[in-house]
């Protein structure tokens, strides 16, 4: 914990089994131009993405405020945040 982190933003930063582990999950949505989100992968490792971004079998094929779109092989699976 830093010197300008509460204890509140703590506790609420360290909640366990929001995200799942062994799969691909949404972290975070930047949107602008050009909208671009955060990933948190099966393998834990943690990537920007943005519309046409490929990962694993799916494309990115939508980035909005209430999460992203993927094509996989014809099949369309949406992505939104925790919580």
């Amino acid at each position: 914990m830093t010197e300008t982190t509460t204890p509140e933003t703590a506790a609420a930063a360290s909640h366990e089994g929001i995200l799942p582990m062994d799969e691909t999950a949404l972290i975070g949505v930047f949107l602008g131009q050009t909208p671009t989100a955060l990933l948190r992968l099966s393998d834990g490792q943690i990537v920007k993405v943005g519309v046409g971004t490929r990962v694993g079998e799916a494309e990115i094929v939508a980035i909005d405020e209430s999460g992203l779109q993927l094509d996989e092989g014809g099949r369309a699976t949406a992505l939104t945040l925790p919580g």
